[in-house]
């Protein structure tokens, strides 16, 4: 699940970013999220929460996630950046996130662990330890899939606290 947050009429924006896992009654029992401060886009399109939030070809929902994770493992995690134009079009991909967030193909080589992958028709989501410019920090990508390629995607991450102040374990 994917919130914008208006914090005391306005006070605070944010974009949370919500992950649960549930047991056989559908009681929560695990639960990572990741906070960001919302940005308004002058350019709409690419709005932090702006975008289709209905999944379609739910009949592809396996084909797609093994797209997505054969994407993070072999360019996000190993680097192979020669490999990339089979699963994106770096240069053409609509990317919703907030503007201190560097376009997707810097991260290349940077993903530590894709800690899990969820997702539904075309719709698919990683939520991620990633080391960029000396700093971990916990990421959510959303990937919208068509015509086996990523074409749209979201991101929002936040940086991952220093041991010491970690509750529950920290963020993974």
């Amino acid at each position: 699940m994917q919130a914008y947050q208006n914090i005391n009429k306005g006070e605070a924006y944010w974009v949370t970013t919500d992950l649960f896992d549930t047991d056989e009654n559908d009681k929560i029992i695990e639960h990572w999220d990741v906070i960001s401060a919302y940005v308004k886009n002058s350019n709409g399109d690419k709005d932090q929460v702006a975008g289709p939030t209905e999944p379609n070809d739910l009949d592809k929902t396996t084909e797609n996630k093994e797209l997505v994770r054969t994407f993070l493992c072999d360019v996000m995690v190993l680097g192979q950046s020669d490999v990339a134009s089979k699963y994106v079009d770096f240069q053409n991909i609509p990317v919703h996130s907030e503007s201190t967030v560097d376009e997707p193909q810097k991260y290349e080589g940077c993903y530590e662990q894709v800690f899990k992958i969820i997702g539904q028709g075309n719709t698919v989501v990683a939520y991620s330890r990633v080391f960029y410019q000396g700093q971990e920090v916990a990421r959510f990508d959303i990937f919208r899939v068509q015509d086996g390629k990523i074409v749209e995607m979201w991101v929002n991450q936040e940086p991952v606290p220093p041991k010491e102040e970690w509750v529950n374990g920290g963020k993974f």
